[in-house]
């Protein structure tokens, strides 16, 4: 069973956490991106009704990032945004 431990012993251990970023998130241009999110989630779903699976859990920030065609400056010299 997993509970929520109150208070979070990280947040209280950690007292000079930096700060969240806050870079703005921006839509990666179709010509770049080649194909629309819709379009790239219909694969996604296919693939996944082939292979008869229910779930696909999307970690990475560069999948999240390809997935929604976003981009941001979140992560230094990388063009992705936190997604978690």
């Amino acid at each position: 069973e997993l509970r929520a431990l109150t208070p979070n012993l990280v947040d209280e251990i950690w007292v000079q956490r930096p700060a969240w970023p806050s870079a703005a998130v921006r839509v990666h241009p179709f010509e770049f991106a080649g194909a629309t999110v819709a379009d790239k989630l219909t694969k996604v779903r296919d693939e996944l009704s082939k292979k008869q699976v229910d779930l696909l859990a999307v970690t990475s920030l560069d999948e999240v990032a390809y997935l929604f065609n976003i981009r941001g400056g979140d992560v230094h010299r990388t063009p992705v945004v936190l997604a978690y």
